[in-house]
């Protein structure tokens, strides 16, 4: 997907963390604020959008982004070479 013309076309450009604007201001955030995200493996910094897109409760980041990929595990399927974080 991170080499979809299309797809690229139609991103922001910069990865961000969508939530549901009800866990938005639940967690006292402010809209486009720069938040933490984290993993055993890293920690990214991206930007807050708030969406009502997504149900409450829920979280999205763009997968096919470098900084996303850091907060998983780098494994592949041996045969399909397809990631383990897909």
């Amino acid at each position: 997907t991170g080499k979809s013309r299309v797809l690229a076309s139609l991103s922001p450009g910069e990865s961000g963390l969508q939530m549901h604007p009800e866990d938005v201001a639940r967690l006292g955030l402010a809209g486009e604020a720069r938040v933490e995200v984290a993993s055993r493996r890293a920690r990214i910094e991206v930007a807050l959008w708030p969406t009502s897109a997504l149900p409450i409760g829920s979280v999205f980041l763009e997968m096919h982004d470098a900084a996303t990929n850091r907060l998983t595990h780098a494994d592949f399927d041996p045969w399909s070479r397809q990631p383990s974080y897909k």
